[in-house]
């Protein structure tokens, strides 16, 4: 029998099952990757995004300019709640977001566990790590 708190969770499951993901995909790249090879390992940036306001494409750039300079492979996920959210259609119609490597909007849902940050960090977290179910 399950004791209290024992219940299912659905966000934390995805959160053991990532961070163990996380953990064995670190150690193998970390074995491919030598430190003299002269490769970057692959990163994927996740940005949690709710609505727009006044420095918030300033810095959305920023994080595209940030990751096109980096070496290796680089994709940059923008995690926001609905389509209806206007960070949605400013990181999907910005022509300088959309010039970035590998970029791209993740409509996570509405959270009901956690803060609606946490929610869409993690939901990108587990896009990253080829999960996609959110």
């Amino acid at each position: 029998a399950k004791g209290p708190g024992a219940e299912s969770n659905p966000q934390k499951q995805q959160l053991q099952q990532a961070t163990t993901t996380a953990s064995s995909a670190a150690g193998a790249e970390s074995e491919r990757h030598q430190p003299h090879d002269g490769e970057r390992p692959s990163v994927w940036v996740v940005v949690p995004a709710k609505g727009v306001k006044q420095h918030s494409v300033r810095n959305w750039r920023t994080f595209v300019r940030a990751v096109g300079r980096y070496g290796g492979d680089a994709h940059i996920t923008f995690c926001v709640e609905s389509e209806r959210d206007p960070a949605y259609a400013t990181v999907r119609s910005d022509r300088e977001i959309q010039r970035g490597k590998l970029v791209s909007a993740l409509v996570c849902g509405k959270a009901t566990t956690c803060s609606q940050k946490l929610h869409n960090m993690l939901c990108g977290g587990v896009e990253a790590l080829g999960g996609g179910n959110h």
